[in-house]
């Protein structure tokens, strides 16, 4: 698989890595995360390059795909494409073992161990966290109505809504129980 790397493979002058992880398989490899968040629509694209400096290897690119989400508004599934990069330092275990406390530059540092780096674990979080908490389906999504449960976007509703703030329903209720 083009996502292990072999630290002795890797020229001091650095290595590309392109490739693209079919769907199927990207799906196969998601599944084990709690939820499913992910459903790849299109294979997961991978351009990144490897460059040793000195004990440390940094690696920077892109991954990109399409993912099947559900719209927060309208609840109607649609393809949303994710686009991260990535810059991450690459550290052996062996060199930092012994270390209480990291150093601000540090932060973006993952450890690894013996003589290969499986980058993919490094690619399924970077798609994870590009994801929106709330997917919308397009910027202007009117959702559902909270009456009927019509969604806006495929035909208004002739629902009555009464624009009370719920935090005022109580106040609303002593009105009505004062005398006119």
């Amino acid at each position: 698989m083009f996502l292990k790397i072999k630290t002795a493979d890797i020229p001091p002058e650095g290595m590309e890595i392109l490739g693209e992880l079919p769907v199927q398989e990207a799906r196969d490899r998601l599944k084990g995360l709690e939820g499913d968040p992910i459903s790849p629509a299109a294979p997961i694209s991978v351009q990144l390059r490897l460059a040793p400096t000195g004990s440390k290897i940094v690696v920077r690119g892109l991954v990109q795909t399409l993912v099947r989400a559900v719209c927060g508004r309208c609840l109607e599934e649609f393809d949303l494409p994710i686009r991260e990069n990535i810059l991450v330092v690459y550290s052996s275990l062996a060199e930092d073992l012994g270390r209480e406390e990291l150093e601000a530059e540090e932060l973006n540092m993952e450890l690894f161990t013996g003589e290969e780096i499986d980058l993919w674990p490094l690619i399924q979080e970077h798609l994870v966290l590009a994801l929106p908490l709330r997917p919308l389906c397009r910027e202007d999504c009117r959702g559902l109505c909270p009456v009927c449960g019509r969604n806006r976007n495929i035909s208004p509703c002739e629902c009555v809504r009464e624009t009370v703030h719920p935090g005022l329903a109580g106040l609303k209720k002593l009105k009505e129980k004062l005398p006119q």
